[in-house]
Formats: structure tokens, sequence, C-alpha cells
């Protein structure tokens, strides 16, 4: 098999890319700022912070069953938001 070029993304094509990236990033952001305190901690907890849920109920000193609740309310309301921006 004849090894063929790889398609290549054009500079400007990089950037526009970029800049998308940085809006969904901020829009992220803003809508993480609109959940309660707790929402936002747990959802950085298991979500950026990539910990467990047993590892985030020590962190946080909640039960897991009441962080599957919370983080549950919490990715709905991100999704509502997210969704409508």
């Amino acid at each position: 098999m004849a090894d063929l070029p790889l398609p290549t993304a054009s500079y400007e094509e990089i950037l526009i890319l970029q800049e998308e990236n940085d809006q969904r990033q901020q829009e992220l952001q803003r809508a993480l700022d609109t959940l309660t305190p707790r929402q936002k901690e747990i959802i950085v907890l298991k979500y950026f912070e990539e910990l467990s849920y047993c590892e985030t109920a020590e962190r946080t000193g909640l039960e897991v069953n009441t962080l599957y609740k919370i983080l549950h309310e919490g990715l709905k309301n991100l999704k509502v938001l997210l969704v409508t921006a």
C-alpha cells in the first residue's frame, strides 16, 4: 500500500479551531458559575480532577448517594444552559 499524505490543517483552520475551543471553554465556565457552589465543586472534582465517586465523597464529606443526586442536578442544569447558549 502506498504511503498517502495525511491531510493537514491550514494555519487559518487551526486558528479558527482554537478560537472556537476558547469560546466553548468560556461558555462552560459561565455555565459552571451559575451552579450552586456544591454542584460546581462536585463537577470539578469528578470531571476536571477525575476523582472517583468514593474519592469525591471523601473530599467533600458527602455520602456517595448524595453525590449522585447533586451531580445529576448540576449536569442537568449545565445541559440546559449549554444547549440554549
